[in-house]
């Protein structure tokens, strides 16, 4: 079965930093940037693998951030409101050579296709106030 990083350019972050476990429920947006035809995204999850970098253990976290990045946008829709602090599931498929995002919660529907993904920045962060 494929996993949602199959279609990164540098997906190697994910396997080594938590052994290919770090699923996609449980997210919330923080910011969206277009530039042209580039899309960048930075996420939050308050899942914590079981795995993860042993320098993180000096940290106080409990929550990742990370961001991802699509060039060569396809196309972009978004259907809602209230785009950022919501939480829902966020799916990453690669089908046919091309990358589909969906982001789905009670009130916002996200979606664009791309060419390529890149995993820029994953880091651990401490949410002063939980949902």
């Amino acid at each position: 079965m494929s996993k949602w990083y199959d279609g990164a350019v540098s997906k190697e972050k994910i396997i080594y930093m938590f052994n290919g476990d770090f699923p996609l429920s449980d997210i919330c947006i923080e910011s969206i940037a277009i530039y042209e035809k580039i899309v960048v995204c930075s996420f939050i999850t308050n899942y914590i693998p079981s795995k993860y970098p042993e320098k993180w253990k000096l940290e106080n976290f409990n929550a990742i951030s990370f961001e991802l990045s699509f060039s060569d946008l396809i196309d972009f829709s978004f259907n809602g409101d209230h785009l950022f602090g919501n939480y829902g599931e966020l799916i990453i498929q690669k089908k046919d050579d091309v990358i589909h995002i969906n982001f789905k919660s009670s009130n916002i529907d996200l979606s664009f296709t791309a060419n390529y993904m890149f995993i820029n920045d994953i880091k651990p962060i401490n949410m002063i106030s939980s949902r």
